[in-house]
This record gives structure tokens, sequence and C-alpha cells, in this order.
């Protein structure tokens, strides 16, 4: 329970420090809006543009879509929390890791908390809202499906997000990774198609691994009854637990090899 109110505490001062920010550099969240719109007119544009051209994907209509849109963004925002360990190599190399070294807080917690933002994560996950509304009009789900269909996206994009922490901490061993890393993870593109347009074999090797299946392409498909989410669920929070087991071996490990000249 202490823990829990010292981690509420943590965040809600790096909340207040963000408010004040962006705030006093109005321009910056300005940015954060436009960028959003941006991302969101670009999907928009790409699918009507398909839809333009004639191509077209079995058995997904425009609610389909939009769903797999929404849950798209919900990834984003989930993943934006994880934002911080896209720079963690620079921090090494430079020393700057030094700063988050304080006694009794974990420093990947505050590198995380310091890159946070707040708006962008927010923005995207009431879009999300929004194309959960316009499909509901249009198709009427069972609730419960959504909740579970959400539940899977939740604990795939978190699951996702933790795989590119670990493969962040191999700068404490390499230094520079930054560009192995985001050619690796740049797989994550293909969330925003359906996924079951490919082999089965490709679908399945995503769904077991790198979890790009569960993300938008298997939630759509729970949302809409096409699915039981089940499975789903097992495989996303299992694949969570032993995530987060070792992350937490490899941090601790990682750490050891850190020396604050930033060498």
């Amino acid at each position: 329970m202490y823990s829990i109110s010292k981690n509420f505490k943590l965040l809600k001062r790096y909340l207040t420090l963000y408010t004040k920010n962006k705030l006093e550099f109005k321009f910056e969240s300005f940015s954060t809006v436009f960028g959003v719109l941006i991302t969101i007119f670009n999907n928009f544009i790409f699918w009507i543009a398909l839809k333009n051209v004639g191509v077209k994907f079995q058995d997904w209509d425009f609610n389909k879509i939009l769903m797999l849109i929404g849950f798209n963004f919900l990834f984003i925002s989930i993943n934006s929390i994880f934002f911080g360990f896209r720079d963690l190599e620079y921090k090494i190399i430079s020393g700057e890791f030094d700063m988050f070294m304080v006694r009794g807080q974990n420093p990947f917690k505050l590198v995380l908390l310091e890159r946070m933002n707040f708006l962008y994560i927010f923005l995207n996950l009431i879009f999300f809202i929004v194309c959960i509304f316009i499909s509901q009009n249009s198709f009427k789900f069972e609730i419960i499906n959504v909740l579970l269909a959400v539940l899977v996206s939740i604990f795939a994009s978190l699951n996702f997000s933790l795989l590119y922490g670990m493969f962040s901490l191999l700068a404490f061993y390499f230094g520079k990774i930054f560009y192995v890393r985001e050619l690796f993870f740049s797989i994550k593109d293909s969330k925003n198609y359906p996924m079951d347009i490919f082999p089965k074999v490709i679908y399945n090797l995503f769904v077991y691994t790198i979890p790009i299946t569960l993300i938008s392409t298997v939630p759509t498909k729970i949302a809409f009854g096409e699915n039981r989410a089940g499975k789903y669920i097992l495989i996303s929070i299992a694949g969570f637990i032993l995530l987060c087991t070792i992350f937490k071996l490899f941090s601790k490990k990682a750490l050891k090899h850190y020396v604050s000249t930033g060498n």
C-alpha cells in the first residue's frame, strides 16, 4: 500500500511539472495536438486511398477497419508511456543517466516519467474511444466482447513495449544500439493492417512471439464476436508476467555494467 502511494505521489509530481512546462511553452502543446491530428489524417487518407483504387480485405468492412484504427491508437497511447527507452542509450553514453540514480527509486521508472508526454497519451486514448463509439452506432457490440478485446490489446501493447525496453537495455553492454533496435521493431507497422491477410504461419508467429497480431487484429475480431477471447487473454497475461520477470532480472544485471562517467 505504501509503495502504491509513493508511486502515485511521484506520478503526480511529474504530471504537475509537465503541466507547468506545457502552460509556459504553449507551442509544444500545439505541436502535440497537431501531431496527433496529422496521424489521424494520415490513417484515414491511407484507407480512403486503398478503397478508391479497389483494394479490399476479405471480411473487413468500414466498421472493422475503424475499430482496427482505434486499437492502433490505443497501442500508441500505451507505447508512449515507454518513450523514455528510446533515448536510453544517449543518457548512458553521455553520463546523463547519473541523474536518475536516486536512492530509493527505480532509475528506469524515472527515465520513463521524465520523457512521458501526458497530453499525447491522453489524446490518442480519446481518439481510440471515439473510434469505438462511431463503430457502435453501426454495429451493436456486446459490451463484454469490447472489454475483453481492450484487455487483450492493452496487455499485448505492454508486452511489445517491454520487449522494446529489454532491447534498449543492451545499450548498457554495447552502447549505440538505436538503429538496429529501430530497424528490428519497425515490424510494429504491420499492426496497421489486418494481420489475417498474411499466411497462417506468419499470423501465429506474431501471436506467440512478438504480439503484433494481438495489438489490433485479434481485438477487433473479439469485439465483433468473431474470435473467442479466452485463449488470447491467457497468452497476453502470461506473456506480460513472463516479460516483467525477465525485464526485472535483466535490468538489475544491466545496471551493474553502468559506469557513471558514461563509459
